[in-house]
């Protein structure tokens, strides 16, 4: 991940302290619940984690790059800062005594290279309780930024300074279940994560820990 690229813009930009439309639908839908137990992998800012905190969740939010968090109200969210996400050691020691409800990940998955999507799949399946879910909303190879820039491995780019990978809809679902996930839900469109005038066609997976 670049974490120094999301260290600086984190330091120089803001962003909106309103829940992602992601967060909003997880709860519209009651796939996150009050009471309910979610790791967040890649907080940002903190705006989606601190939606579900106003709705009752029990919530530990997480990202590999020091972040600004200038509007929690007080709430209990549990944030934890330059985090390694593929390093197996480092997040059982943090969070193995915990067993989630969820584990959500919004913008990150595309951030990471695919050898620490298996990773973070591996120890995912560690901290998820049996009926737990993996909620994840990221770029996909139908963006309309896939190939631009220099590619540096399959499916990713560096592109303005900035590296993503674009991930196949049909690989990582294929690779859901073969770590133990029951894909229950998938949607690829646009409409899902329009901010100022990008509308990029976004993945989002909602996958069940099966055994």
């Amino acid at each position: 991940m670049d974490s120094n690229y999301w260290k600086n813009r984190y330091k120089n930009e803001h962003f909106p302290s309103s829940p992602s439309k992601f967060a909003e639908w997880a709860i519209e839908f009651a796939y996150i619940q009050p009471g309910d137990r979610v790791l967040e992998l890649g907080c940002g800012n903190g705006r989606d984690s601190i939606w579900f905190a106003t709705h009752g969740v029990n919530v530990f939010a997480c990202d590999q790059a020091k972040c600004k968090i200038d509007f929690c109200p007080g709430l209990p969210v549990k944030f934890d800062f330059d985090l390694d996400f593929a390093n197996y050691d480092q997040m059982m020691e943090r969070y193995g005594h915990l067993k989630f409800d969820q584990i959500y990940s919004r913008f990150t998955w595309h951030a990471i290279s695919e050898q620490d999507e298996n990773e973070v799949l591996f120890w995912s399946l560690e901290l998820l309780k049996v009926g737990g879910q993996l909620l994840i909303e990221c770029r996909s190879i139908y963006d309309y930024l896939f190939g631009e820039g220099k590619e540096i491995s399959k499916n990713t780019f560096v592109y303005n300074g900035h590296t993503r990978r674009f991930i196949n809809p049909g690989d990582l679902i294929n690779k859901l279940f073969e770590y133990g996930y029951d894909t229950m839900l998938t949607d690829c469109q646009c409409g899902l994560a329009p901010y100022e005038e990008e509308d990029p066609k976004v993945l989002r997976i909602f996958a069940t820990k099966v055994r």
